[in-house]
């Protein structure tokens, strides 16, 4: 004899717990059935509208049924759509209806649209109440049309959403944006815009300014009848320091066209002049550019190269028991001077030999009986000194520092 019996919340088809099966050993079978039947799940109380019991006291309702023993119909979350637009996204469950209603005007944009939620419990209670969806008549103010142009709308009322578009008529150009929209704070999204007169280019004859190389000295001659000359110090901006010698009877045409210069361009058939500002620079390339009517400069570039070693100065024979040398002929000489509490002393002599090195006796830069360099903070260097004193240097004097 065997014994079958099912798990709590479970029982046989019969309703029964447990069941007795014998085997007939005179007949070789077992009664009443060769096996036992399938334990089937019980719900306490019973399913309701046609809820299947699919595990204990769980009932699987039918689309149209809910609740523990789908006892609530899901009609009682029905809701009525009204005729205004509204957008309506739910999903069911066990637990309640979930959806995400929200009302807006026709065409009005998804990302201006206003969603909230709304639960339907199973007794068909929603929280919070529906609201029903209002016809708001216009959110926005009429914008009105704009001088020098025109606008389109599509209606003469202005709901969330809408848009006004803008354009410039010809020969006009448009600041501010060109389309504006209606927000649900019932403000335009920009101010409307203005179409202002575009300005009418002026072509002109003239070649750009210049490249002013360093240490040169630049001198304009314009194409007039009256001179008018113009001197450039180019170590500064081409036409930041501008010295004009004018005549008394300089005409209004030549000071304006000054004033067109200081945007840098020249008129063709201007010639500008180039000039190293020392003696102790040479002037490579062309001395006169001439500016051409195809807007380029004549010539090549000129640059002035430092010339060391030299001197265009007349020379004497003799420096030691002779005659005296002159200011500037030996323009490669150095004084080196030396900082202390006393000030500024004399200390040595040195020769220029590039433009940053000067050429000393070893002695000049170390310190008292040693060969330990002195700091190079304490030393000045003046470039093409003549005279011992200080008082008495010339305009070509450089003081640099090491």
């Amino acid at each position: 004899v065997c014994t079958g019996s099912c798990y709590n919340g479970f029982r046989f088809i019969d309703g029964s717990k447990e069941l007795r099966y014998s085997c007939r050993s005179s007949e070789g079978y077992w009664k009443p059935t060769g096996s036992f039947p399938a334990c089937q799940p019980q719900c306490n109380p019973p399913c309701q509208n046609g809820g299947r019991c699919t595990a204990p006291n769980f009932c699987s309702c039918t689309n149209q049924y809910r609740g523990g023993v789908c006892q609530y119909a899901l009609a009682v979350c029905a809701f009525s759509k009204n005729s205004l637009p509204s957008s309506w996204h739910c999903n069911h469950n066990n637990k309640g209806t979930f959806c995400d209603i929200s009302c807006h005007a026709p065409g009005t944009p998804e990302s201006y649209i206003d969603v909230q939620q709304y639960i339907c419990s199973v007794d068909g209670q929603w929280t919070p109440p529906l609201p029903p969806c209002v016809q708001v008549i216009s959110l926005c103010e009429d914008t009105g049309n704009i001088e020098n142009g025109r606008r389109f709308i599509r209606s003469q009322t202005f709901l969330l959403g809408s848009t006004v578009s803008y354009e410039c008529n010809d020969g006009y150009t448009m600041a501010g944006n060109s389309v504006l929209t209606c927000q649900s704070n019932r403000q335009w999204s920009s101010e409307k815009p203005n179409c202002i007169l575009k300005p009418v280019p002026i072509v002109l004859d003239r070649c750009p300014k210049p490249n002013a190389p360093k240490n040169a000295i630049l001198s304009v001659i314009f194409p007039d009848s009256n001179p008018l000359q113009n001197i450039f110090n180019s170590e500064l901006p081409l036409l930041q320091r501008l010295y004009v010698t004018l005549s008394d009877n300089s005409s209004e045409k030549q000071k304006s066209d000054l004033q067109n210069l200081s945007d840098g361009l020249f008129m063709v058939g201007t010639r500008v002049q180039y000039r190293c500002k020392s003696r102790f620079y040479k002037l490579y390339g062309s001395e006169y550019q001439t500016c051409l009517p195809t807007l380029t400069w004549s010539g090549y570039q000129p640059a002035c190269v430092p010339e060391c070693g030299k001197s265009d100065s007349p020379k004497t024979p003799f420096v030691v028991n002779g005659d005296a040398t002159q200011i500037g002929q030996w323009p490669w000489m150095v004084a080196i001077a030396l900082k202390g509490n006393k000030g500024l002393q004399l200390l040595c002599g040195g020769v220029l030999i590039t433009d940053t090195w000067v050429l000393t006796a070893a002695h000049c830069v170390t310190k008292k009986l040693s060969n330990i360099p002195m700091d190079p903070r304490h030393f000045s260097i003046f470039v093409g000194k003549y005279y011992r004193k200080f008082t008495q240097d010339d305009e070509y004097v450089q003081i640099k520092a090491v």
